[in-house]
Formats: structure tokens, sequence, C-alpha cells
């Protein structure tokens, strides 16, 4: 979607983008006048696994003739694969080069891939990582213009220039951006199917074979993905897989046993091990710990950690305690009681335990970090139904909300907040304000914004306050009058009127300086705002 269709949808809602527009402080950035891509990286080595889909020919020749290829799969390792499978293929003479929007803010639109030299200006191929953001869908619009006339200039121009983009991104993106608009996309999609290379990445063709046959079947049943969602679908699969093969035959194994005809929701509930409503009982600690599981998915252990304990922060519970006691005849007997205790120090001393009892594992990611995972992958989906019941899903978002001065963990421009937590976050804020319109939707947002523009104009206001208190006393000394009569007066005179006119240009760098290192953070509010209504508008209900 892109900004400016943003703006059309908010117009019913008390114009939230132009509002936010008014705070902005006019600080755009600058978009890109040359060559914006770097060398092509050297193909990552755990790629080797996975072996080229049989279609490449076909999409790879398509590539050739359109100019442009948008490739897109659910699994983000197949996706890359197959992206260094097209540019393998290219004849010798073409320079690839290589554009990632990861973490891009400057405005880079197709139009530059167009006119501008890239690279030595010779025959070059060049791959376009796209994300989940305003800036690679507004890198899309271009080709998915209504008018033929445009198409063909882009084709013709590529030709000219001797130039092909293939344009890759994960496929929930391609289905947020693409999938259900008016405007069709006009050049050559190719979907790669995440299921086969990922089961042959894993096993040897003859076992993945009659594994796909047997998943697609049960699929079919709905024994997989309930909600017929191919990202849910994406998630079982990867997930069991993550936690070893052994795990998804033996999925497989149960799935077999179905019956056509039968409950699927009863045959489901039968074979899952661990069920989601035992694991939510009245337990702060553990039921924090699962909320942070479920709702910030792919945290390292250091974040994980962080907002277990921020959420805990000033919270007190019971903790049941075991002993043993002799009796009259000497027998030992167990005898429990009761003991208040802080949230946080059950926390911080029995983290392994609480883990394990929650059915969480520490995990290696697909970039190879570790991250806290449930050892069952259906888990999450199904704990978000029951956490969302309790008192603790609106309590623990408000604090999320507050932290850090009532800024919010989203406004908050610090370093050590990492990339990931904030995407949840983004995710979470976009379905409570589905949950709780009223305190979570548009009154929301726009006490965001007006919050933003009351913070920045206050400091402004200081700093201009407190600049200009200098200045003044600098204008007391540079009109300091020169007394010709007293030779001894008059040297030092001249230092302090030469000294008042250098502190007073310093003054003014330094106020300079200040203000825009207040324009930027706003700025940067600004832009993580912009990404959250993005979001948010991602879903039909708002």
């Amino acid at each position: 979607m892109s900004t400016e269709s943003v703006k059309q949808k908010f117009n019913t809602a008390e114009n939230v983008f132009g509002y936010a527009e008014h705070v902005y402080i006019n600080e755009q950035q600058e978009p890109f006048t040359d060559d914006p891509t770097d060398e092509l990286p050297t193909k990552p080595s755990e790629l080797s696994i996975f072996h080229a889909p049989s279609d490449i020919d076909e999409y790879f020749h398509a590539l050739k003739t359109q100019r442009i290829l948008l490739v897109d799969c659910f699994d983000d390792k197949i996706l890359l694969a197959a992206f260094y499978g097209l540019v393998d293929k290219i004849e010798e003479g073409y320079e690839k080069k290589h554009f990632s929007f990861e973490n891009q803010k400057t405005d880079v639109q197709l139009e530059l891939f167009l006119k501008e030299k890239i690279g030595r200006g010779e025959k070059v191929i060049i791959g376009v990582d796209l994300q989940t953001n305003l800036q690679s869908e507004g890198f899309l619009k271009p080709m998915r213009s209504e008018n033929p006339i445009n198409i063909g200039t882009i084709k013709q121009q590529l030709q000219i220039k001797e130039r092909m983009l293939i344009c890759y991104a994960n496929s929930q993106f391609i289905q947020g951006t693409l999938v259900g608009k008016r405007s069709s996309f006009h050049f050559p999609r190719w979907h790669i199917p995440f299921l086969s290379p990922l089961l042959k990445a894993y096993f040897n063709d003859d076992t993945a074979n009659s594994l796909e046959k047997q998943i697609l079947q049960q699929r079919h049943y709905g024994l997989w993905d309930e909600n017929n969602s191919v990202r849910e679908f994406y998630g079982l699969i990867s997930g069991y897989l993550r936690n070893g093969t052994g795990q998804l035959r033996e999925e497989v194994e149960n799935r077999s046993l179905y019956s056509e005809g039968d409950s699927v929701a009863d045959f489901l509930k039968e074979i899952r091990t661990v069920r989601a409503k035992e694991l939510v009982q009245d337990d702060l600690v553990k039921n924090t710990v699962l909320y942070v599981a479920t709702f910030f998915p792919g945290l390292n252990r250091h974040d994980f950690d962080d907002l277990v304990s921020l959420l805990l922060k000033g919270e007190r519970t019971t903790m049941m305690l075991e002993s043993q006691v002799e009796g009259r005849r000497g027998r030992m007997r167990t005898v429990r009681t009761s003991e208040e205790r802080d949230a946080p120090e059950i926390w911080s001393k029995n983290q392994d335990k609480i883990l394990k009892e929650c059915s969480l594992q520490i995990i290696r990611s697909e970039t190879g970090s570790h991250v806290i995972d449930f050892s069952l992958p259906y888990l999450r989906e199904k704990l978000k139904k029951h956490l969302e019941q309790k008192s603790l899903y609106i309590r623990h978002f408000e604090k999320i909300q507050k932290y850090k001065l009532h800024n919010g963990i989203l406004l908050n421009i610090d370093f050590n907040i990492s990339s990931k937590l904030i995407e949840n976050v983004m995710t979470l804020s976009a379905e409570m304000a589905i949950a709780e319109p009223s305190r979570f939707g548009k009154p929301w947002l726009i006490a965001i914004i007006g919050k933003i523009k009351e913070d920045y104009t206050k400091e402004v206001n200081k700093i201009q306050a407190h600049f200009g208190n200098e200045r003044e006393m600098l204008d007391m000394f540079s009109n300091v009058g020169i007394d010709i009569s007293n030779k001894d007066t008059i040297a030092q005179s001249l230092v302090l009127k030469l000294l008042s006119a250098g502190a007073k240009e310093a003054v003014a760098l330094k106020e300079k300086e200040v203000l825009q290192q207040v324009q930027q953070y706003t700025t940067q509010l600004i832009s993580r705002l912009s990404e959250l209504i993005y979001k948010m508008l991602k879903y039909p209900q708002l």
C-alpha cells in the first residue's frame, strides 16, 4: 500500500496521516540520485542443501524476455537459493549487483534503475531484496500500473540498457501487497511452494516424495492448517523439522490414523500431547512467559528475559512451597505452604524450569541465532485464544505502551531494543486495535501523534531558551566599550570582544546541531509510526 493510499484511508480517521505530516518538521530523507546498489554477496554455504526447483529454466526465460521477475516463497532460504540459481544462469559479461530494502529509509524508486548508471553502466542483473515496509511496496507500484504504456516503457528502457531485475520477497509480504488488489502485477511472478524443496533439504528424494504425498493428502482433510492458512501450514512443517526430522515423521504418522468423516477438531485434540488450555493456569509468572512466547516470536534469550522482567516488574505473586516434616511416629510427610514473593525474582531464579514447564526451548533460527520457541509448533496459535481471555492480555500490552516515561517500546528510539521486538510490538498493536478499537485504535494513534508534537515543541522551546540565555550573556561582553584613555584596559577589552564574537558563532553552531538531533529523533518516530499504520491497514477489519 502506497503512502498516498494510506493517507486516503485515514481521511475518515480525523486525517491521522495529515496530522503526522504536520509534526514531521519537513525533514524528509533525500532521494538517491546515483547508484544505490552494492556488489552481489557471495552465495551462503548453507543454501547448498536446497536444490533448484524444476521450473527454474521456464522462469529464467521469462526474466530474459520480460526483464523483471518477482520471486516469492514462505521459506527465506528456499527463496534465496532460487534467486542465486537464477543469477548463476546469467551468461558471462553481466555485472551482478544487489540492493536491499532492509532498514532502508531513503526513497528508492524503480525509475532509478531505469535511468541512472548502475555499476559499470554496461550489462547488469540486479537482485532487489524486498522487505515488509512502505518503501518496498512503493517500489512495486509502477509494476502494477493499469496503463499498458507505462509497463511497455519500463520493459523497453530495461531492454535498451541491457538490465534485468530479480525482485524477491517472502510470500507473506507479497500476499498482503498484491493479492486482492484491483490492478494486477504486469510482470512474471514465480511463486515457489515450500513443501517439496523443504522436505528434500532434510530427507532423500524417495522419503521426501512419500512424505509430501501424505502431508498434502492430510492437509486436504484440514489436519495441518485448520484455518486453511499457508502461513500456518509453513509454520508447523518448518517448526517440526527444526526440532528434528523424527518429530515431523511422528506427526505425519499420527495424522495417518485419521478416518475420513470423523471430526477433525476432536482427532487433533486426541493426538496432541500437550494442550494449550492445560498450560494456561492461575500462575502469573508462567502465563507471562507464555504471553511473551506467543505474541513475540523469534526473540533471543536476552530480549525474551528483558521483556518478561519488564512485564513482571512491581508484581507480587503467591508461590507454593513444599517441605518435609517429621510426624508423631517419625514418619515424614509433605507440607505445602503459600508464600508471597516478587514475581521478577521467581522468574530470575527459575528460568530454565519455567521454560521447560511452558513447553519452550532454545532453538537455532534461520539466521543462526538462538531464539526461544515452543517445542510443539501448534501451541502458539492455540495459546492465543486462551491468553486473550486473561486480564494480563490487556494489562501487559498497557505496560508495553507505557515503557519508559509513557512513550512505550514502540516510540523509544533505543538501539538496545531489537528490530524483532519492534516488529512484534507493531503486529500486536494492530491486533489490539482490532480487539479493543476504542482504546487502542484511532484514539490511541491520535494521542501518540499529539504527544510527539507536544514533546517536540517542548524540546525545541527548551533548547532555544537555553541558547538564547547564552547569547544574551555574550552580547553583554561584546557591547563592552573601549576606554582608549586607559592603555591597561584596551587590550583586555579587545580580547573580550573577539572571544565573545567567536563564542556567539560557536553557540549558534551548537544550537543548530542540537536542533538537528531533535529533528532526526522526531523523524525516526514518525517513520516508525508510519510503519505501524502501514501494518495496521493490512488488516481488513481496520
